[in-house]
């Protein structure tokens, strides 16, 4: 339910992130004791940087990773040229997480799928970048060279590889920091071997 349409304004994000917390206050448990994914943790790291820089958080992206790895065709809204060429998102017909979905975003069926209308996420810190899989290869490159991409230096090599090195397991995943790797592959490594969003 945290989306909106890409004509609406998206709501203020500490207004947002403030509306989660007053509904979500209190730890499941202490910190670093098991892995599990949250949205609302990622959106709380997402305001401590966006607070750090004294700018909000998509333009520290926008300056820090996508302008300085060249991902010109990555945003967290569509621009006109983006949403001409948007792919068009599928969900399976008769699953019952289409219950859930915002009527406003199903589209028409597709045999056993349904289109989905495009929308942007209310929590740009846990997701929404939009881009070509040409911008994404980029990022994924300047990893795989431990922060650096064509002699442009994003992270250095010792923030890279702790990024990848991972600290807590989970039920279901083991997470480094941004990087994680299904807890079924334990036993392989500590470092993450593929980036999953």
């Amino acid at each position: 339910s945290w989306i909106h349409r890409p004509s609406e304004r998206a709501p203020d994000p500490a207004a947002f992130l403030d509306g989660l917390l007053s509904k979500h206050g209190k730890l499941r448990f202490a910190p670093g004791a098991t892995s599990r994914y949250s949205n609302l943790g990622v959106l709380i790291a997402g305001a401590a940087m966006a607070q750090a820089a004294d700018e909000p958080f998509a333009d520290v992206v926008g300056r820090g990773i996508l302008e300085s790895l060249g991902m010109g065709s990555t945003a967290f809204t569509y621009s006109p040229d983006m949403q001409a060429r948007a792919a068009t998102g599928y969900h399976p017909r008769w699953s019952p997480m289409r219950y859930l979905l915002k009527r406003w975003v199903i589209a028409r069926p597709a045999g056993r799928w349904i289109a989905l209308n495009p929308f942007l996420l209310d929590g740009q810190a846990y997701g929404g970048l939009l881009g070509p899989v040409t911008d994404a290869s980029r990022f994924l490159r300047m990893h795989l060279r431990d922060g650096e991409l064509d002699g442009v230096r994003v992270l250095e090599p010792s923030s890279v590889r702790e990024m990848r090195d991972i600290r807590v397991l989970g039920p279901h995943i083991d997470v480094g920091l941004g990087w994680f790797r299904p807890s079924s592959a334990r036993g392989q490594g500590r470092r993450a071997r593929s980036a999953r969003s």
